[in-house]
């Protein structure tokens, strides 16, 4: 009875000594994720889980809804027609990239010769599945002109 127990006792000690030595099965991947499994060296095992993309890499969702931005036009760049919009203080650091293209609207009687530096505008945008933000509609404020002085005389 005793070697009986003796043997039970090494041989379990044998397979579970064994299975330490194999790679532990890894988790389950998570929903819509593929895992890949990487020997480096013997017995050390390295596991990468990657979320599916559907076939897309790198690109942002368009964006079904429109998002708005007030601020200062800079950065106008006639060849591609876009611009940057630098919020008012204390946000000034913030600069919203907008392009425009066929279909971008403008406020009534303005155009794309309206969008000038130095500017206020608000720009109505979506954001494409370039990851670009394309602008629905631009609504420009001039910028003043400055004051002449009176002059008496």
């Amino acid at each position: 009875m005793r070697k009986t127990f003796m043997f039970a006792l090494v041989l379990s000690l044998v397979a579970a000594f064994a299975y330490a030595q194999t790679a532990a099965p890894a988790a389950a991947p998570p929903a819509g994720g593929a895992t890949t499994t990487t020997t480096t060296a013997p017995g050390a095992t390295s596991t990468t889980t990657t979320k599916a993309t559907g076939g897309k890499t790198g690109a942002k969702k368009p964006s079904k809804k429109n998002h708005s931005s007030t601020g200062t036009v800079g950065a106008v760049n006639q060849t591609d027609k876009s611009f940057t919009l630098t919020g008012p203080p204390p946000a000034g650091t913030v600069v919203v990239a907008i392009n425009t293209n066929d279909k971008t609207t403008y406020a009534k009687g303005q155009s794309w010769a309206d969008v000038v530096d130095g500017a206020n505008a608000t720009a109505s945008y979506k954001v494409g599945e370039d990851g670009k933000n394309w602008a629905v509609k631009i609504t420009v404020k001039k910028p003043k002109a400055p004051k002449k002085p009176k002059t008496t005389g």
